[in-house]
């Protein structure tokens, strides 16, 4: 019986070019439909049918295949488009700090809140030889809050953890500690 689905399945097809990532995901997809679908038959027997070929050119098989596809792109597209907003305020911010506009009026020119103000700041000031310090001091913050913001601006510019613990004159350890932490609370 086994093998009569798998054959019938195999018969709907069209052929199209498949991407490694995405068709492990539209087999993981399709394994769990099947599993639930036909209670009788164990995880094994259905991963194996769906090794056929045929299988995998399969309508169905392409139509989860796309859909995934299509869910990745979008969210390739949104993390682009925010990272693009990003470094279009830390550019904004740099030139108004370079004018001398406080903080406060910089926050209210980019629309954003204080806090994100002093986020996209952080670049500009870490560039001009201002420590870590000195910036707590002058916007009236604890360290450890200052240090987080400028761990997260130069992760953003993809700068090696490394360098990031020799600019900011701290503990390797400590700046893989603080980019997990920044992760996982993204990730939740």
């Amino acid at each position: 019986m086994h093998s009569y689905f798998a054959n019938r399945v195999a018969r709907c097809h069209t052929t199209v070019s498949t991407d490694d990532y995405v068709l492990s995901k539209s087999t993981e997809a399709i394994v769990t439909i099947l599993v639930y679908m036909f209670k009788n038959v164990d995880r094994a027997e259905i991963e194996a049918m769906i090794t056929i070929p045929e299988i995998r050119k399969s309508r169905f098989f392409q139509e989860v295949k796309a859909e995934g596809l299509e869910e990745g792109l979008e969210k390739g597209r949104d993390e682009g488009r925010e990272e693009g907003l990003e470094k279009g305020r830390i550019s904004a911010a740099s030139a108004l700090l370079q004018l001398g506009t406080p903080l406060e009026k910089i926050a209210e020119l980019l629309e954003v809140d204080l806090e994100i103000a002093r986020r996209v700041a952080i670049p500009y000031l870490l560039k001009n030889e201002m420590s870590l310090n000195a910036i707590a001091e002058r916007w009236d913050i604890p360290l450890s809050t200052v240090e987080g913001m400028a761990i997260a601006s130069l992760t953003l510019r993809q700068t090696p953890h490394e360098e990031i613990a020799t600019r900011l004159n701290l503990d390797l350890q400590k700046v893989k500690t603080a980019i997990d932490t920044q992760s996982s609370k993204v990730t939740d």
